[in-house]
């Protein structure tokens, strides 16, 4: 494939100037050393459904996102305007949780993660398309 069939969102990311790159190092060290200090006393957490796993993986913590309920996602805000159109039906979804847990830990994560599907039966429900 020749360099101008490429697509942009890939050829952009691999032509950053270094100072560029440095700089961005210099973040993601700051990261995660602020991670790492905020993990030093914890084995691992339990996030909200609502948590990122973007942070995990620029520090390299180990996440697993595990389903515990089916529900109807909550909704942010309301309409503008007050339009009075009907709100479509929702249909339950899966609710996740995020488990983060330090450096190197993935067996306790995986573990606490394994514990949750053998107590609950949540992972072998799907929503209706």
């Amino acid at each position: 494939m020749a360099p101008a069939d490429w697509n942009p969102r890939f050829v952009n990311g691999r032509t950053v100037p270094g100072f560029e790159y440095l700089q961005t190092e210099r973040r993601r060290y700051i990261m995660v050393s602020k991670w790492a200090e905020f993990m030093k006393d914890l084995d691992m957490f339990i996030g909200n459904p609502f948590a990122d796993v973007g942070p995990n993986a620029q520090t390299g913590h180990p996440c697993a996102v595990v389903p515990y309920k089916m529900g109807i996602p909550e909704q942010f805000g309301g309409r503008r305007g007050g339009q009075a159109e009907p709100q479509p039906e929702l249909k339950p979804q899966p609710i996740c949780a995020v488990i983060v847990g330090g450096l190197f830990n993935d067996d306790k994560i995986l573990a606490v993660a394994h514990q949750f599907q053998v107590h609950d039966d949540t992972y072998l429900k799907h929503p209706s398309l």
